[in-house]
């Protein structure tokens, strides 16, 4: 994630855009040629795999970056990513992107790490796809979410501040919608979390970490 002052650098080279809820902004086996900043708003990046059905890598939020990876290996874009919200983005070029960095050269630190951080996450998804049932490797994704994007309003009541369907939540772990139904509702039975209108809130972090075969 950029800090306040590395996105500022980058904002004196990039160009703003507004993107409407549900909008595709990067396509799959696209040419790549441009970062993203997220300034506001949400957005996931997933891809649509050989059996028709979606699969959700992650969901990214403010000051998060996307695009580096095909902008400094060249190729085309790895991922189809789509607004999931209202959004405005800084876009940039690479050679705007290039000259930023050498101005702030803090910027090219960070979309290392990020990219660091992005590989092992892959890493951690393959491993659990491996050794974990699909109800743990659920319960893993949520808490992932509520790390990210959690609030917490009220003790012991910690809110995701992204409206998920359960079919979105279903593409996290390539998991049909029924299972990913049946799961919510035997976590609510046992007042680990509820899911209302999209809005899910975790009223029981280590009810869900057991969940998740964590210690």
């Amino acid at each position: 994630m950029l800090t306040a002052e590395q996105r500022d650098a980058l904002l004196l080279h990039a160009s703003r855009r507004k993107v409407k809820a549900g909008t595709l902004v990067v396509r799959r086996g696209a040419a790549a040629d441009e970062l993203y900043v997220v300034l506001t708003g949400k957005l996931k990046a997933g891809v649509t795999l050989a059996t028709g059905r979606d699969a959700t890598f992650d969901f990214l939020g403010p000051n998060e970056v996307f695009g580096e990876i095909a902008l400094f290996a060249g190729g085309t874009r790895t991922a189809d990513i789509a607004a999931v919200e209202d959004c405005e983005l800084l876009v940039l070029h690479r050679p705007e992107v290039l000259q930023a960095i050498r101005q702030e050269p803090d910027i090219a630190t960070t979309l290392l790490q990020v990219m660091a951080e992005r590989i092992v996450n892959l890493s951690e998804a393959i491993e659990d796809a491996s050794s974990l049932d699909a109800g743990a490797r659920f319960a893993r994704s949520l808490l992932k979410l509520a790390e990210r994007f959690g609030v917490q309003p009220l003790p012991q009541n910690l809110q995701v501040q992204l409206k998920l369907s359960q079919q979105d939540l279903a593409d996290l772990i390539g998991v049909s919608r029924v299972f990913a139904n049946g799961r919510l509702k035997a976590w609510e039975r046992e007042g680990i979390l509820t899911h209302k209108s999209g809005r899910l809130t975790i009223h029981d972090i280590s009810g869900l970490r057991r969940a998740a075969e964590l210690p």
